[in-house]
């Protein structure tokens, strides 16, 4: 058969790459219709077993099944990849556009066949992608959205509307100005690039949008558009498309309502938004506000033993991590080495028994100074023996209290040399915690026992604990980089939801003050603190 016949017939079997791509994106504005159409075209182009259409809200738009989509599909949604496909696992996923002007997450069940069937799966779905925003998302179409957005705004967004215009016509840049009497009131200029800032100065830009506002005769870059109350003028440089449409933003802008109030009104409601403003401020002064004192303070337990090493040795083993649960008197925390005072034992033991032989000897001899020599030597050794068997049991760490271990790099002392007094973690008890506070010595005359206050988090300010000042250090702390005095609260009704080491404020209020009060009191003791002689 020759290769025209095989064309022919393969053309006769279906419809080819082209047809399919035209009556996916080509086939009306209907979204469930195209996400139908284009869950099957992903599938067919990529081989893939299965494909989804899914809304941000998790909405199913089209599939290839009517099973339910996995949970890895649905989670793969909320974060579309953007621009160039991604995949995550046995899904791909990308983000498509809409007709309706929306985006959508399609996923893909990639085919099998390894890493070249899956990569070529997703350079299909990023083609499919592009050809979606291409369809339903123009940059055109964008940018005309933005501008009527803008100019439904009026005189007020005059901004916006040079900004948008210029990304319209693709110019240097747009000044648009509002003419009233012969002056320039408002004027725009559009910054999206570095010519629009080196165009012209804005008193020279006013100058020309006046003269072209009273010139009947304009270049095609001048534009005027006269409306009720005043004129628009508008100068587009070097327009690259649509400038067909810079004269419709102008006469829509000039026949709205903007230009009519006049410039006596516009001046008119500029006073009373500026009245209004400083009568906002002055009731604001007014406002009660509470006056106290913010200390930062952190959470920890009530209960906490700290383990050290009780001897000088070598750590055989940690048997706890950060975190874990303990009970007190019955979990191992950690194993020294004790071989070295094992064999100290035995030798003390052996020099022992040698002490008691000798001690009968002298007895059986009634030697009387060796005698006394050799009890006393046996009395030593008996010490010695009973330091060394001590040492050998506190060789296995018992937790001293039930709570939660708490300590750095726990999995990295096995086998490491520790000192006798060496602290190898804490043992915390969560269930009762309380605040260690950190009292400046502005705060401490406004602080003490009794004082009751708010706990907020710093991990999230917008929870509240009830706590009371228990008590409060008659000195400075040993800190060094600031002074202050060391202090406790405890909670008042639980502290559910907080852990041992995390950090927040404890406000603690005296009264309520007007804003005004509490402003003029900071500034007078700021001043009085830098003048004072």
């Amino acid at each position: 058969m020759s290769d025209a016949a095989t064309m022919i017939r393969t053309r006769e079997a279906g419809p080819s790459l082209a047809e399919a791509l035209t009556a996916t994106f080509e086939g009306g504005q209907d979204v469930e219709a195209f996400a139908t159409r284009v869950t099957h075209l992903a599938a067919s182009l990529t081989n893939g077993p299965a494909a989804y259409l899914v809304a941000p809200d998790g909405a199913v738009l089209g599939a290839t099944t009517r099973a339910r989509p996995p949970d890895a599909v649905l989670a793969l949604t909320a974060d579309p990849a953007r621009g160039t496909a991604r995949a995550d696992g046995a899904f791909g996923v990308v983000e498509m556009a809409l007709p309706a002007g929306d985006t959508a997450a399609l996923v893909l069940q990639l085919p099998p066949g390894g890493t070249v069937a899956g990569a070529l799966a997703l350079e299909r779905m990023t083609s499919l992608a592009a050809l979606s925003y291409a369809r339903f998302r123009h940059p055109d179409l964008t940018a005309q959205a933005a501008l009527f957005e803008a100019i439904a705004r009026g005189p007020e967004g005059l901004e916006a509307i040079a900004s948008a215009l210029q990304n319209l016509t693709d110019a240097d840049f747009v000044a648009l100005g509002e003419v009233q009497g012969g002056v320039v009131e408002t004027l725009a200029i559009s910054g999206q690039t570095p010519q629009a800032k080196r165009a012209a100065l804005p008193d020279t830009l006013r100058r020309e949008l006046a003269d072209q506002a009273a010139r009947p005769a304009q270049p095609p870059e001048h534009l005027v558009a006269h409306g009720p109350g005043g004129a628009f003028a508008a100068r587009i440089s070097a327009p690259r498309r649509n400038a067909a449409l810079a004269p419709v933003v102008l006469q829509a802008l000039a026949a709205g309502d903007g230009l009519r109030a006049g410039r006596g009104q516009r001046r008119m409601r500029r006073l009373v938004r500026a009245a209004a403003f400083a009568l906002a401020l002055i009731g604001l002064a007014f406002v009660p506000l509470p006056d106290g004192q913010r200390i930062a303070a952190e959470v920890t337990a009530v209960s906490e033993r700290v383990i050290t090493a009780p001897y000088t040795s070598a750590l055989a083993e940690v048997a706890v991590r950060p975190n874990d649960r303990v009970v007190a008197g019955e979990t191992v925390l950690a194993r020294l080495d004790d071989a070295l005072i094992t064999q100290e034992l035995i030798a003390a033991q052996s020099d022992y028994a040698k002490a008691l032989l000798d001690r009968e000897t002298a007895r059986a001899g009634r030697d009387a100074q060796a005698l006394r020599t050799a009890e006393l030597e046996a009395e030593r050794l008996r010490a010695e023996i009973a330091l060394l068997e001590a040492r050998a049991a506190s060789a296995v760490l018992i937790a001293p209290i039930s709570g939660a271990v708490a300590g750095d790099g726990l999995g990295d002392l096995t086998g490491a040399t520790v000192r006798q007094g060496e602290v190898l973690m804490r043992v915390l008890d969560p269930s009762e915690l309380r605040l260690n506070l950190e009292i400046t010595d502005e705060a401490v005359a406004d602080v003490g026992p009794g004082a009751a206050g708010v706990f907020r988090p710093d991990f999230n300010p917008t929870l509240r604990f009830g706590a009371q000042v228990t008590s409060v250090s008659p000195a400075l702390s040993d800190r060094q980089d600031v002074a202050v005095f060391a202090g406790r609260a405890a909670f008042v009704e639980g502290a559910a939801g907080l852990s041992p080491g995390l950090r927040g404020v404890l406000a603690v209020s005296r009264e309520w003050r007007p804003v005004w009060e509490v402003v003029w009191t900071g500034l007078r003791d700021w001043v009085l603190l830098r003048v004072w002689v």
